[in-house]
């Protein structure tokens, strides 16, 4: 039987021109790690063709003398392609890289698009914010879903790498869309609220930080006054998990496992209702003033009497014909945007 005729397989040269500059590229774009020296080293071991075509590319590349590093490699590398190249591979001729020059320098000019175009884009930063009385609900670039309350401003920034909340004021509710490769962080006030993929809700009180986890689990934690916006220096509270409310600043103020009727009657809010089961009076009043630019004076007698009941946020004005009706308190109208609360018996005894 006749011997099969050896078939001899050359490489392309197109191929191989195209890596050639996207290794000078990369080496151009600095940084190169230990790893990525030693892959490029075995590619440039594989034949006098690639050893030729990445010399010949740094020559036409302007920066070419800064890249030491490059050249260091190709060096170290030079004894072991020579010895590995094929007894009949012949130096590439002058004539081959003047058509090299001239056709290929498109092709490393794509290459270092190609190569540039990997480059992180800019991250997208975006402001959402509600006017007193009002709520909104946004999608974040994420996937995330955000609800603002009354008086409330959030500015975001998403990157490849991370994704990062400041609550400036009020109130808002986060569904947060799962990803372990970019944290989701919220800053608040002197704390950090760091998730992956839960449902929560953050509001500012007077410069401490409320914290309620409808879904999932959450890490707080204090920011020094050292550590600024980025957190690196933050110091680790603790973990709150689903049906846990907490309060904290510095430290941990207060926190409470609260049910799960509890917890949707607090955050009713976002479907626009507030729903009131014997809180104080004084809570009540805060509300008020929070959802609309109405003044309240309240007789400090009056700051701890239980009150309960649902009102609609668009119709605040309704809560003092309740508390009137119901609970034996009197509201008088001192103008359009003041009230005074007192007991019904002390606004008879004035009104006679």
């Amino acid at each position: 039987m006749a011997d099969k005729p050896k078939i001899v397989k050359f490489p392309e040269v197109a191929v191989i021109e195209a890596e050639a500059a996207a290794w000078v590229a990369r080496f151009d774009g600095g940084n190169v790690s230990a790893e990525e020296l030693a892959k490029f080293q075995s590619w440039s071991s594989k034949s006098a063709l690639h050893r030729d075509a990445v010399e010949q590319y740094g020559k036409l590349w302007t920066d070419f003398d800064k890249m030491n590093q490059l050249t260091a490699a190709l060096e170290s590398g030079r004894d072991a392609i020579e010895q590995g190249a094929h007894p009949s591979a012949k130096p590439i001729s002058r004539r081959w890289f003047a058509y090299v020059a001239g056709a290929g320098i498109a092709a490393t000019l794509a290459a270092v698009v190609v190569y540039r175009g990997f480059e992180e884009p800019p991250p997208v930063v975006t402001s959402y914010e509600t006017e007193v009385g009002g709520q909104k609900n946004a999608l974040l670039p994420d996937g995330s879903a955000v609800t603002l309350n009354t008086n409330s401003r959030i500015d975001v920034r998403i990157s490849r790498h991370s994704r990062e909340v400041h609550l400036v004021r009020g109130e808002v509710y986060f569904e947060v869309t799962h990803d372990d490769q970019r944290p989701f962080t919220v800053f608040a006030g002197r704390g950090l609220v760091r998730d992956v993929g839960t449902a929560f809700d953050v509001r500012l009180m007077n410069g401490a930080v409320n914290v309620s986890v409808a879904r999932g689990s959450v890490e707080i934690s204090a920011i020094t006054p050292k550590s600024g916006a980025s957190g690196s220096a933050a110091q680790r509270l603790a973990t709150v998990n689903a049906g846990q409310d907490v309060l904290f600043d510095r430290k941990i103020e207060h926190s409470e496992r609260i049910s799960d009727a509890d917890l949707n009657r607090r955050l009713a809010w976002r479907q626009g209702v507030l729903i009131y089961a014997g809180e104080p009076l004084a809570t009540v009043v805060a509300d008020i003033s929070r959802y609309s630019n109405i003044k309240v004076e309240l007789d400090q007698r009056l700051r701890d009497r239980r009150v309960g009941g649902s009102f609609k946020v668009s119709q605040i004005r309704e809560v003092f014909t309740a508390l009137e009706s119901n609970f034996g308190i009197h509201s008088e109208w001192v103008s359009d945007r003041q009230v005074r609360i007192t007991s019904a018996r002390d606004g008879s005894t004035r009104h006679k």
